[in-house]
């Protein structure tokens, strides 16, 4: 079988991955030991000259994010009618596959949620969002377990210049309202604390607030359903653990918290409180939470 070379530099492996965007696969850089992840997206063949420029402009800011949370893109390029976007490879499992095994005491949920805040705020200052943050986007890399945020920017990336502009059902399971159109506010940066909101709340309870198969029903539960109280499967869970994660999945963004700060402060705090051996830590939420500017 002929090996394929991408970019003149990076040979083929095994696939490891497939969904709406494109195909993930393990690659060698030709001529080192170093391997790493490249995903394909097929391009549409008439691409305006404009639209090039400004994904070129778009891929280069993503290149040059760097942060020990975020998974590096560290090589991107055209390769016939293809998009090849080559990124750091991982060793570990998704937090989805964390997830499914049993829900995630407290105290480890908000070291998950710490790392995830921190990448959202290095993002966020470069007036970026994610935009489809799910647990299946976000790796827990070695022993320690450190949070790699995947995908940062290229969901509109993928919309704006893949094949496919399908969204999945998963995906859907964590959009905030204003970002699926149910609901007229602007998208910015407390749209990605909605969605940080229902990874929290999946990862204490095993299980996600809203639930359906149909899309417009999940939808209008995103909407105008209120969760159920996650101490119905928890009893044991702090109660201002509970408030942080309804804060997060308030309908209406001005609701949320408004700043990473602000949430930082707070998880920081409750996780401080519980390492002491506090079991219901009481304490002001929010006193740090300040309105920033939308990006």
């Amino acid at each position: 079988m002929t090996e394929e070379i991408l970019l003149n530099k990076y040979k083929l492996g095994k696939i490891l991955g497939k969904g709406s965007t494109g195909r993930v696969y393990r690659a060698q850089v030709l001529d080192s030991e170093q391997t790493v992840a490249v995903k394909k997206i097929h391009c549409p063949s008439t691409g305006a000259e404009e639209s090039l420029f400004r994904f070129r402009r778009e891929v280069q800011i993503l290149s040059d994010i760097s942060h020990p949370n975020i998974i590096q893109l560290i090589d991107w390029g055209l390769d016939g009618s293809e998009l090849i976007l080559v990124m750091e490879f991982l060793e570990g499992k998704t937090l989805a596959k964390l997830i499914q095994a049993d829900p995630i005491p407290a105290t480890l949920t908000l070291k998950f949620l710490l790392q995830i805040v921190e990448a959202l705020d290095h993002v966020h200052g470069k007036q970026l969002l994610h935009q489809d943050l799910r647990p299946s986007n976000i790796w827990l890399v070695g022993e320690e377990q450190t949070v790699k945020v995947l995908d940062f920017g290229l969901s509109k990336l993928f919309t704006n210049y893949g094949k496919s502009t399908t969204i999945v059902l998963d995906s859907y399971a964590y959009m905030p309202p204003e970002q699926s159109g149910m609901l007229w506010r602007s998208i910015d940066h407390r749209s990605d604390f909605y969605a940080l909101g229902v990874i929290a709340y999946e990862m204490l309870t095993g299980k996600r607030p809203f639930e359906s198969e149909d899309m417009k029903t999940l939808l209008h539960q995103h909407t105008a359903k209120a969760p159920p109280q996650m101490s119905t499967w928890i009893p044991s869970l702090p109660t201002l653990l509970q408030s942080i994660v309804f804060k997060l999945l308030e309908k209406d963004p001005s609701d949320r918290y408004q700043s990473t700060s602000g949430l930082m402060f707070d998880l920081l705090e409750l996780l401080k409180r519980l390492e002491k051996g506090e079991q219901n830590p009481v304490f002001e939420l929010f006193s740090q939470d300040f309105e920033k500017d939308i990006c």
